[in-house]
């Protein structure tokens, strides 16, 4: 009679395997996690317990794990979105990071009446500050903004500034789009189409938002990217127009930023936008900026025929509409890793803005990063991909990234990887491998076996595997297992649809069988 035992064996670096034509190691493979530092923000609802919620404090470090429509209830009527910190001096305002791993959010809606608080310093973020340590936003896009305000207002910040001594906020890697309007109140001051009054650091922005001067308003201050105070603005650019609508009583305003009293630092920035204002003896409008003694400015410039502005105040050096489309114009420029440009049709862009967040870090669940260089090591090879565990056409990796196809909760590279072959070493016994456990990593499923014909399917999610709301496996389980009385074998593990799969490791129960 036969007698069996069980005993646990972990395998050392045994297991390999194929993701499209790349290979790793158990050894070497890196498991994607999310920052356990950061608070992730997945849906409008978390967006707006920031400042709101103990669990969201106005100075933590966040993420936006996905892109966000802040088109509904109660957002999307009424007074809208009614930004993120307090106005400044409360001690409220907003003081942490935010990384936006370069998702979008889309349709911010604002609307004011009157003067005061309530009208003022409107933006997502209503005031950013930093206090000893630095406040910073990144790799966040906001796009379809329809803001109606009175003064101090940008689409994404009102007003940032700081505590005396504290360094600057920090803006890297941002774009802003739509319209930012006066309200009934006859003054429409100090907004920028970024940001509305800042002390602050600019790195690769950029804004295309409009600003609306309605009829009767006098406009004053007013900046394609950004209204007044202390800026310090590298490689970033202003594209949106100010228009007066009935075209009279303004006072100042310019392509770029309106009129500083302090120190302003501009390097590689443009403007583009129609300045449709009439021009104040005393303060002037401008095709790039407004008059400042202490303007540190280098190789910018403004388009003299778009911009409908002749004249600069603050030192930019004026381009037809050609030479601000030709890449010879910016012999200063880093056209290698910051800039692109298609040479007759197009004004210099930001590279980053062509990042896919979706399209760089496969296998998780509503989160990824952007750094095309994860599929570096594929380039120009022919990958597919899947979505939602759908199969798509083969597509060739460009400049290390894929495209997804419209919106998708799961994406990543079809995979089929291979445990092979499993010696057990130091054993004399022959056993059989009747169980194995596999760890896995945010895990929805896939399939095993001892040979590519002999796959058993294995769901790890309850519910729907592709249902974005159920939560991914992580953890070991045990697996039944064919595997003959020998000392080594092939085992399979396959990732198809659903997705995604990590595999960390896997150990195996044997048995043992005297004969």
């Amino acid at each position: 009679m036969a007698s069996n035992k069980n005993n646990a064996h972990f395998l050392d670096s045994d297991i390999t395997g194929t993701s499209g034509l790349d290979s790793w190691t158990s050894d070497t493979f890196a498991f994607p996690e999310a920052d356990p530092a950061k608070i992730g923000i997945s849906t409008v609802a978390e967006l707006a317990l920031i400042g709101n919620d103990p669990a969201y404090p106005l100075t933590g470090d966040y993420e936006l794990l996905n892109d966000l429509d802040l088109d509904v209830a109660p957002y999307n009527t009424g007074a809208g979105w009614p930004g993120i910190g307090d106005i400044s001096g409360s001690g409220d305002e907003f003081r942490g990071t935010f990384d936006g791993n370069f998702f979008t959010i889309d349709n911010m809606f604002i609307f004011t009446t009157g003067f005061g608080t309530s009208a003022n310093e409107r933006g997502l973020f209503t005031t950013i500050k930093s206090v000893v340590s630095r406040a910073t936003v990144s790799n966040l896009k906001i796009t379809n903004v329809d803001m109606t305000v009175q003064a101090t207002s940008g689409a994404l910040v009102g007003n940032a500034h700081i505590e005396p001594g504290s360094p600057f906020p920090t803006f890297t890697n941002c774009l802003v789009s739509g319209d930012i309007k006066s309200n009934d109140i006859a003054s429409f001051t100090s907004c920028g189409g970024f940001v509305g009054v800042g002390d602050s650091i600019y790195v690769k922005c950029n804004s295309s938002v409009n600003l609306i001067i309605g009829t009767g308003v006098t406009g004053n201050n007013l900046g394609g990217f950004q209204g007044i105070a202390q800026v310090n603005a590298t490689d970033c650019y202003a594209t949106g127009s100010i228009i007066d609508v009935d075209g009279v009583g303004d006072r100042s305003g310019a392509g770029f930023h309106s009129n500083s009293s302090v120190n302003d630092d501009y390097t590689n920035c443009y403007a583009t936008g129609l300045v449709d204002m009439s021009d104040d003896p005393t303060f002037k409008v401008g095709g790039f900026g407004q008059p400042s003694a202490t303007n540190s400015i280098s190789d910018c410039f403004w388009d003299t025929e778009s911009t409908g502005q002749a004249q600069d105040y603050a030192g930019a050096t004026g381009k037809t509409t050609a030479q601000m489309m030709a890449q010879a114009t910016f012999t200063n420029w880093d056209f290698d890793t910051v800039w692109k440009i298609t040479e007759g049709s197009t004004y210099p862009t930001h590279q980053w803005i062509d990042i896919n967040p979706l399209a760089v870090k496969t296998g998780e669940q509503n989160r990824t990063t952007a750094m095309p260089e994860d599929y570096a090591h594929l380039e120009g090879e022919s990958v597919q991909l899947l979505q939602d565990g759908v199969q798509t056409a083969n597509q060739t990796v460009t400049g290390g990234a894929v495209t997804t196809t419209g919106a998708v909760n799961h994406v990543g590279l079809q995979i089929d990887t291979k445990i092979q072959p499993m010696k057990i070493n130091g054993i004399s016994e022959v056993k059989r491998i009747g169980t194995v456990i596999p760890d896995f990593y945010n895990t929805s499923g896939g399939q095993h076996g001892d040979s590519e014909s002999n796959l058993y399917s294995n769901s790890l999610k309850d519910g729907d595997s592709l249902d974005p709301d159920e939560a991914l496996f992580s953890g070991h389980v045990d697996l039944p297992f064919d595997g003959a009385y020998t000392r080594e074998l092939d085992m399979w593990f396959v990732q198809t649809a659903p997705l995604p799969m990590h595999l960390r490791g896997v150990a195996v129960k044997l048995s043992q069988e005297d004969i």
